[in-house]
């Protein structure tokens, strides 16, 4: 049998070299590494230095003490257990593991990762899907491979959404910008849905009251305020009133037509006739107009409100105090000194199809689905025309 140079240290976790002064035999490195495995100790640590100081002492070319019958013992080897180090992001906003797997020791569990998470103060945000998949994978790993998986997640703050104001009922203007769409999924551009008018007591608009946001965290455990959203109340416009069973409910306080508003509507009392021509002659209304409708040549339509046209406005006068809202369109033409034939004029938006040679003004939005042609437009809002 051939010579033994290494035993296993009284408490299981070194091994030494252990050779006489007289032996025979002199020994290599690949029957260390031999005899490593022989011992059970196939797995350990090498202490590199300290096999070759081993070697270097059983040479035939050293001067070994006669008297001497056994060297001093060599620690060549040593079981570890797997190691964990754990790491923070600079911000906290993340915590990684690196796990380096044992030599010969025993493996890494659950309540050790946790207990090392605890002493680097990782106590926030830690996913047991990531500490499952790092046992799991550990179990595969050669003695001293490394691993490093993110365990713990901070989150940060969510700030909370605004109040905002959900319209229950269309407007003309609204309207005009969302046709109707047919049964095969196509738009109908000539279709654009029953004129809209409210009865009293009809909810008009509600409000979604702001939130407070929700707070983030780091892995460490420090909290990380969110912002509150801004709060804004209704402000009601003539005609509506806030519910009395629901403060965050606009109600229609008389029928009329619905005129949307930035926090909130009002109803106008409206001036309903079938057209304006010759028959009719000029209307001058204090209020609002709703015209079910063409405005022929020729005419003018004069309104304290909103004037809203079911149907063409064509070589007419048009002038409001609030939005102008023609659903078919706008049909102009040129004259001498080009002068256009068709005049819009609007304190508030004007929403139309689409505008042939028209001069159109308006304090806020103009807004087209279709075309606009040969035309000039003045808004103190954006000009818009969407096909």
């Amino acid at each position: 049998m051939a010579e033994l140079f290494l035993r296993i240290s009284d408490d299981g976790q070194s091994v030494l070299f252990a050779a006489t002064a007289d032996q025979q035999t002199i020994p290599t490195r690949g029957v260390l590494l031999e005899q490593l495995t022989i011992v059970g100790a196939g797995n350990f640590y090498l202490f590199e230095k300290a096999i070759d100081s081993a070697l270097a002492v059983t040479s035939h070319d050293n001067d070994i003490d006669s008297q001497t019958t056994e060297l001093e013992p060599i620690v060549i080897a040593e079981r570890r257990n797997a190691s964990l180090v754990v790491k923070a992001d600079p911000d906290f906003m993340r915590a990684a593991i690196t796990l380096t797997a044992p030599y010969g020791g025993t493996h890494t569990t659950g309540p050790d990762i946790l207990e090392a998470l605890k002493q680097n103060r990782i106590i926030k945000g830690i996913r047991k899907t990531q500490l499952h998949q790092l046992l799991h994978e550990a179990h595969s790993l050669l003695p001293g491979e490394k691993i490093t998986l993110p365990v713990a997640f901070g989150r940060l703050p969510e700030n909370g959404a605004d109040a905002w104001f959900e319209s229950l009922v269309d407007d003309a203007g609204h309207r005009i910008l969302r046709p109707q769409a047919t049964d095969d999924g196509k738009v109908d551009m000539r279709d654009l849905g029953e004129l809209i008018t409210v009865k009293a007591g009809q909810a008009l608009m509600r409000r979604i009251p702001a939130t407070e946001g929700v707070v983030g965290y780091t892995v460490e455990g420090k909290v990380l305020p969110a912002k509150p959203g801004k709060d804004n109340q209704f402000q009601p416009g003539e005609g509506t009133l806030i519910s009395e069973q629901d403060p965050n409910l606009l109600l229609a306080e008389k029928p009329g037509i619905p005129v949307a508003k930035p926090r909130g509507m009002q109803v106008d009392e409206a001036l309903i006739i079938k057209g304006v021509n010759v028959a009719t002659g000029h209307i001058n209304f204090d209020g609002s107009i709703l015209i079910t409708g063409d405005v022929t040549p020729g005419m003018k339509v004069t309104a304290s409100g909103n004037i809203t046209v079911a149907g063409f406005v064509e070589l007419a006068e048009l002038k409001a105090g609030g939005d102008i809202s023609i659903i078919k369109g706008i049909i102009g033409r040129k004259f001498e000194g080009n002068k256009l034939g068709c005049s819009i004029e609007a304190k508030g938006s004007v929403t139309s199809k689409f505008a042939q040679f028209a001069d159109i003004s308006c304090g806020q939005n103009a807004m087209f689905t279709l075309h606009v042609l040969h035309s000039v437009i003045r808004a103190e809002g954006e000009v818009v025309v969407m096909d």
